[in-house]
This record gives C-alpha cells, structure tokens and sequence, in this order.
C-alpha cells in the first residue's frame, strides 16, 4: 500500500514544484485528465499544452489530500481522491 500512496502522490508533488516534465511523465500516453468541473475532460496533449505553459511560467498548484480510497487487484491499484485547496 505504501508504493500505491506513494504513486497517487507524486502528481501532486509534482505540480506543486510546477515539474512538468515529472508531471506528465507519470501519464500514459491515452490519458485523460479529469478536472475539477464535472465537464472537465482533457485529452492528455490539451491538457499538455494547457498545464505546460503554467509550468513553464513556474505555476503549478497544490492540493491536499482529504481521503484516498484505493483498490487493489494483483499488481493493479485503482485510486480516486477527495482533494481541497487553499484557493
């Protein structure tokens, strides 16, 4: 369970250090990103070109955690998160 934590957090991490590169190195190439808005659903390269820029400039953000719920099956973890922020 520690390496599934461990995972779910580093897209965090890095968005708050504005790491792009590190960022969109945890996505597969298909991924799509789902937003804060229910409506939000970017496909991985919008979302690229979106998020990348604010990197680029330095700004990223930062979410805390309020409950993770995960699901494990052999060598496969599905996780989705309660998150807020200070915003």
């Amino acid at each position: 369970m520690r390496e599934v934590n461990a995972a779910s957090a580093a897209p965090d991490a890095a968005s708050a250090r504005a790491d792009g590169e590190a960022y969109f190195g945890l996505f597969a190439e298909d991924a799509v990103f789902l937003g804060t808005a229910a409506e939000e659903r970017w496909p991985l390269a919008e979302f690229r070109a979106y998020a990348g820029a604010r990197f680029a400039a330095g700004d990223g953000w930062a979410y805390g955690v309020r409950a993770r719920h995960v699901r494990v099956l052999g060598d496969v973890a599905w996780f989705d998160e309660a998150l807020h922020s200070s915003k």
